[in-house]
């Protein structure tokens, strides 16, 4: 489960924003509560209890109506990815693998959504040609997501990625950069923060 919401240190207490949990409409009364101690280190994994509830539909006014959960979990801060990521990428076609270089600088406040925004610069391997790109895209929890920025909407290349809750590695699962519209190479490997 994704919570998105905001921490205030001073009263140990998190504030979670409403969610709709895959319904079409989303629900007006939506509560939950979080039991936890802060961890002294940034991106420990940290236990945590949570207590949830809702009412469906929110018009229903019935005990029927309410559900109470509680769900044991964990919970852990995701650091910010701003920095520079080298490694391998290793391509679809091999003579296109090679060093890669990323250069990230995420937004400090979230998108309404509870994703950042990200921006920065894809150098691909020298043996691809196909040179560096500025960047945009998003993180959400663990989860990325990267387009190209190219003016020419031909050459805009995306893909998906993941990082580790200290941000020191990027896992990029599916990166794909279209050469022609039959041929597109699609890149894949670990990249870490120098």
């Amino acid at each position: 489960m994704d919570y998105v919401g905001t921490f205030n240190s001073s009263a140990q207490e998190t504030t979670l924003a409403a969610s709709d949990f895959g319904f079409e409409t989303p629900l007006a009364t939506t509560g939950f509560g979080f039991d936890f101690a802060q961890p002294a280190t940034p991106a420990t994994v940290t236990p945590v209890n949570v207590e949830g509830g809702f009412v469906y539909p929110p018009s229903c006014t019935g005990s029927q109506c309410t559900v109470i959960n509680g769900a044991p979990s964990v919970g852990v801060e995701i650091a910010p990815l701003n920095g520079t990521y080298t490694g391998t990428l290793t391509a679809s076609t091999q003579s296109d693998s090679g060093q890669a270089t990323l250069t990230l600088t995420q937004y400090t406040l979230p998108n309404s959504d509870g994703s950042f925004s990200l921006n920065g610069t894809l150098t691909f391997p020298a043996s691809s040609g196909f040179g560096a790109h500025q960047v945009g895209g998003v993180i959400r929890g663990e989860g990325i997501n990267i387009v190209g920025l190219n003016p020419d909407p031909f050459l805009d290349f995306s893909g998906t990625a993941s990082t580790n809750p200290a941000a020191t590695q990027i896992t990029v699962n599916n990166l794909s950069y279209p050469v022609t519209t039959s041929n597109v190479v699609t890149f894949t490997g670990t990249l870490t923060r120098q």
